[in-house]
């Protein structure tokens, strides 16, 4: 072989080399705070100044996290490998009027990772939380998306606190044994609540719930 035959070979060799690592590289995403530039930190909120009075506010305000069981530990840094997911969190920031502000980040973890225990039984990897992670990119500032999108891209991972989806592909709400237990059906739940009601409202819509099943006895003794 010739002197330019392994030129081109090596070139070949490494371009496949570099096709490879970047097929098997995992990429990260985070939604959060926006205004930060590619080769910033982001550290978790107990570092960042008013950031954990923030966040607190944020989970006051809709009692309770919509996209798991707890709001996570903050003195660590949330990453996932769902770029919509992570879309969703950063829509979910709200400033002093309401409107939405957050940035989505494509962004390497600083540190060991560890399991996220609100994803980990639902999608292993999914989602991971580290020291620190560093930005790589600024994809989206602000993230621009429906209610409905953040809805829809947190939503498909909720699961019931007894195991088991808590919506169906189109969003509607999948009735656990509670609800099966007082008669409600997909139909019913269908009828009752929209694609992607937030669990916050239909897990307290007992008035609504009863009223609806009194109606539907009323009908099948009609």
């Amino acid at each position: 072989m010739g002197t330019a035959e392994r030129r081109r070979a090596a070139r070949e060799n490494a371009a496949r080399r570099r096709a490879y690592l970047a097929a098997t590289q995992t990429t990260y995403w985070h939604g959060g705070y926006p205004g930060l530039s590619a080769g910033q930190l982001l550290r978790p909120p107990k570092d960042v100044p008013d950031a954990l009075e923030r966040l607190l506010d944020q989970l006051a305000a809709v009692q309770g996290t919509v996209y798991g069981e707890h709001p996570g530990e903050f003195d660590r840094v949330y990453i996932t490998t769902d770029r919509e997911l992570a879309r969703a969190f950063g829509h979910r920031m709200r400033n002093e009027i309401g409107a939405s502000v957050g940035a989505l980040y494509r962004v390497s973890p600083v540190g060991d990772l560890e399991a996220d225990p609100d994803y980990e039984n639902v999608v292993a990897g999914l989602s991971a939380s580290c020291s620190a992670a560093r930005i790589e990119e600024v994809e989206e500032d602000p993230v621009v998306m429906t209610l409905d999108e953040e809805r829809a891209a947190a939503g498909k991972y909720q699961t019931w606190e007894s195991g088991g989806p808590m919506y169906d592909a189109e969003g509607r709400v999948i009735p656990d044994a509670t609800m099966r237990a007082l008669g409600l059906t997909e139909a019913d739940t269908r009828a009752l609540w929209a694609p992607w009601t937030p669990w916050q409202v239909f897990t307290r819509d007992e008035q609504r719930v009863m009223r609806y099943l009194a109606e539907k006895r009323q009908r099948a003794d009609s």
